[in-house]
């Protein structure tokens, strides 16, 4: 992977991001997680965007309905994976993630500074420009 170092930028960004469906190819069942072969199940275009935006200088929050008991083979297998990110969220609800933010005041009129992406699931990050 030819990755450059990019200088992190002036306001850097935070990236929520879940992991089954969007990271690792979506298990119906909890135990299909935790015998999943990480690089097998890696979607296309994951690793890639995930170092283009630590090496940014962006933050990387990781999220997961996965239980708290699944944490050290999830832990293992974005190790196994070689993915980087900053935090990992777990136990979190299956139902809708809703981001909620300001908007900073600028010249003619405010700045969003949320943004919400929306992939297809099992799709990866391919494409994916933000």
């Amino acid at each position: 992977m030819d990755l450059k170092y990019v200088p992190v930028v002036e306001r850097s960004r935070t990236f929520f991001i879940d992991i089954d469906g969007i990271i690792f190819e979506q298990r119906d069942r909890w135990p299909d997680v935790e015998i999943a072969d990480p690089i097998k199940a890696l979607l296309p275009g994951v690793k890639r965007r995930l170092a283009e935006w630590h090496m940014r200088g962006d933050r990387i929050i990781l999220m997961t309905a996965r239980p708290w008991p699944y944490r050290q083979t999830t832990e293992w297998q974005l190790r196994k994976a070689g993915l980087m990110y900053h935090e990992l969220l777990m136990g979190l609800p299956t139902g809708q993630r809703i981001l909620i933010n300001d908007c900073k005041p600028g010249e003619e009129e405010s700045v969003p500074m949320a943004v919400a992406v929306n992939l297809k699931r099992d799709q990866g990050m391919e494409g994916v420009e933000l």
